[in-house]
């Protein structure tokens, strides 16, 4: 199980990725796949990806 510090490590990275993609360069293939696994896919962080628990969280 992920603790919340992990959680929000995860979105953080997300937010660099995101926000370097938009005001400085576009991403490295390299980069592209490290974002698409934080958002997707259960991964050291999340048990699922940060999309679906952040949805599942807006649910409730």
């Amino acid at each position: 199980m992920s603790s919340f510090p992990e959680f929000v490590n995860a979105l953080d990275q997300v937010k660099d990725y995101r926000n370097n993609a938009a005001h400085t360069h576009p991403l490295s293939p390299r980069d592209y796949d490290k974002l698409e696994e934080l958002l997707f896919q259960p991964n050291r962080y999340l048990s699922s990806g940060a999309l679906k628990v952040l949805l599942l969280a807006w649910q409730q």
